[in-house]
């Protein structure tokens, strides 16, 4: 299958263009930008840039440049999904055509919009009157997922890579709900296992249980 992937160099859109690729899909990936939040799109682009060797080694991947970045400009809280949602389904409508058989996007369990995806997915069907052809199926792979379970599968050497921090003027801001997320993590004393998972460091029992609870 040929697969679009919405990609914003975090844990979820990365984990689906390795998910994909493993299982032997074409995969395309798009970057769509959110103005006014300029650190955040640099953090974006540099998470990108520094995971793209490693998927570039994959023949059926694609970054799709230069109409990959696509400038939006927008009043509306940034720090919420249901804010960006126009803006990532304008993008997969004007960049994902009808070249594709699946277009994917990465919410999982506990996001903002994740009660909403039956309508999400009525407003991108809707686009359908005014397209020449069908429009590609629109899929959310990690919709019953934990964050935690995604981490899981996401080789090691792409976790110091992806960015998480949503703050809106510096990195790792300690403000936003990811990076509460993962300072509870390290407060509470957790560390990455060797089979990436958050364990305890003076407890060799994986404490996973537990911790999804603190991460979520």
């Amino acid at each position: 299958m040929r697969i679009l992937v919405l990609w914003s160099g975090g844990l979820d859109s990365t984990t689906l263009i390795q998910k994909f690729l493993n299982e032997g899909n074409t995969v395309d990936t798009i970057y769509i930008e959110l103005h006014p939040n300029d650190e955040k799109i640099k953090r974006e682009k540099k998470a990108i840039k520094s995971i793209l060797p490693y998927f570039k080694q994959n023949t059926n991947f694609n970054f799709i440049e230069p109409s990959s970045s696509v400038s939006i400009m927008t009043g509306a809280s940034f720090l919420s999904n249901l804010a960006q949602l126009p803006v990532w389904l304008l993008g997969v409508i004007m960049y994902g055509g009808n070249n594709y058989d699946q277009i994917a996007l990465g919410y999982v369990m506990n996001d903002d919009a994740i009660s909403y995806l039956e309508d999400i997915k009525k407003v991108y069907y809707a686009w359908q009157g005014l397209s020449v052809k069908k429009l590609p199926e629109l899929i959310f792979p990690f919709s019953k997922y934990s964050k935690m379970e995604i981490l899981s599968l996401l080789n090691s050497k792409l976790i110091n890579k992806i960015t998480f921090c949503e703050g809106i003027n510096n990195d790792n801001c300690g403000e936003c709900r990811p990076c509460k997320r993962w300072k509870r993590l390290e407060e509470d004393g957790y560390v990455l296992s060797s089979n990436r998972r958050f364990i305890k460091k003076d407890n060799k029992k994986n404490n996973e249980k537990e911790c999804e609870e603190i991460i979520k």
